[in-house]
């Protein structure tokens, strides 16, 4: 291990720490298995993770790879294609696609699992992103992700025979499969005749034939700003000045991933994270036929949930898996799916026959306020067990975190998964309270750190 490295504690190096900055005990995180473009994240770590990958799989089973159009994106799938096929695994090739795309290629074409590769952020385009898919489109399981992280640390890997290699195998174009689901799952007439112009920043492939189709089919007019991924970060106002002088109906920036990473109203003014949220549940209401999932971290918005009669509420954890398979509808995820998200936008303002500017001003107020506490990894369960005893008598819930409840809102606290740290959420009727609520949990949890 070279100097001036980070190593977690109780992880396991099986090769020498040269590129890359620090060595954890986990492979994945979040976003599955990231890393810097050439320093940790290289052709050969990505050719033993596949083999690991496959490994877990029966010989002959068949998954789905997909990746952005970013060069290195492309290196890197053909080296995880490259060690599935090694280990007697056969692959489809999704080409070119969105992260929304490959989860959906991935239920509808029979295969056993998926791999999408994309950059992490519009903001660090040199880190990659492996995102790692089940039979149903969804993020593996903490299971599933453990016993790939055991094939790989342990070398456990399976290499098959010339004979018994997998292959990649044709199938069908997925990225206008998607769009024909995307399509299938409108009120197209409610939109078409309405005309909106829509302002839209992206990052070229594989979004403009598959924008041009879905725009020409919702009867909108879209106008494009393309700009290199580094500049975007900076052009916040520009999306705006741009959506103002045009007069158009919104703008909208999808990421590296095809999220949306900046939604802005009629007006120009742009939309927070929680408000966005929002926005989508409202517009899962209007075409709701299996019950509302909503994280625990989310927003207090009790007076839209009771709108949801026919199918209920389902409480989830606050992460990817757990929402993406409450909320899907026909395959598609509205809050992980910034194409599907934007047409549902659309959407819900021609059925309620308002601009967006106005559906959020008749949002009813409400805060919430996050913040972050450090707290290293062997004190997170002290830290833990001293707010449960703490809290006792009070009202909580224990889904995800601890939640905790008082007249003025609710606090949650979450330890964060991938970092030294607590994620505490709160919510309150203004803002000045939700920070209250949040500064006294994280002086809670530094005192109880300390113990």
């Amino acid at each position: 291990m070279w100097p001036y490295k980070s190593l977690e504690s109780y992880a396991v190096l099986s090769e020498s720490l040269i590129w890359g900055d620090r060595a954890g005990k986990r492979l994945f995180g979040t976003h599955g298995v990231s890393g810097s473009s050439g320093a940790d994240m290289t052709t050969g770590f990505a050719n033993r993770l596949a083999l690991a990958f496959g490994s877990v799989l029966q010989p002959g089973e068949l998954i789905g790879i997909g990746h952005d159009g970013s060069p290195y994106a492309r290196l890197i799938a053909g080296a995880m294609e490259s060690g599935l096929h090694a280990s007697g695994v056969h692959t489809v090739s999704f080409g070119v696609s969105t992260s929304a795309v490959s989860r959906f290629a991935t239920s509808q074409l029979e295969c056993r699992g998926g791999l999408h590769v994309r950059r992490l952020s519009d903001e660090e385009p040199d880190r990659l992103a492996i995102e790692f898919l089940d039979e149903e489109g969804l993020p593996l399981s903490p299971d599933a992700e453990r016993k790939i992280e055991n094939a790989y640390i342990q070398e456990d890997m399976r290499r098959m025979p010339a004979h018994r290699l997998g292959r990649r195998k044709p199938g069908q174009r997925a990225i206008e499969l998607y769009g024909d689901r995307l399509l299938a799952a409108l009120e197209r007439h409610a939109v078409r005749d309405l005309g909106y112009v829509v302002v839209l920043e992206h990052g070229g492939e594989p979004f403009d034939a598959l924008l041009s189709r879905i725009f020409e089919a919702l009867g909108c007019r879209a106008i494009r700003l393309q700009r290199a991924p580094s500049a975007r970060s900076a052009a916040a106002a520009d999306l705006a000045d741009c959506v103002r002088c045009n007069g158009a109906d919104l703008g909208v920036r999808l990421d590296a991933g095809g999220q949306v990473a900046l939604l802005v109203t009629d007006r120009g003014e742009p939309v927070g994270e929680d408000m966005l949220f929002v926005l989508q549940t409202m517009a899962q209401l209007e075409q709701q036929d299996s019950p509302l999932a909503v994280p625990v971290n989310a927003p207090d918005i009790d007076w839209l949930l009771g709108m949801a009669v026919s199918g209920g509420v389902v409480r989830t954890k606050a992460d990817p898996r757990a929402l993406m398979e409450s909320s899907r509808h026909e395959g598609l995820h509205i809050h992980f799916d910034g194409l599907y998200s934007l047409v549902m936008t659309l959407q819900l303002m021609a059925v309620q026959g308002k601009r967006l500017s106005q559906l959020i001003e008749a949002v009813p107020a409400f805060a919430l306020f996050k913040k972050q506490v450090e707290c290293p990894w062997n004190e997170k369960g002290k830290v833990m067990r001293f707010l449960m005893e703490e809290t006792k008598g009070k009202k909580v819930e224990l889904i995800d975190g601890i939640k905790v409840f008082h007249d003025e809102g609710w606090t949650l606290i979450l330890p964060d998964r991938e970092e030294p740290m607590f994620q505490v959420f709160a919510n309150a009727d203004s803002p000045q309270m939700a920070e209250e609520l949040a500064v006294r949990y994280a002086q809670k949890i530094m005192h109880f750190r300390e113990r």
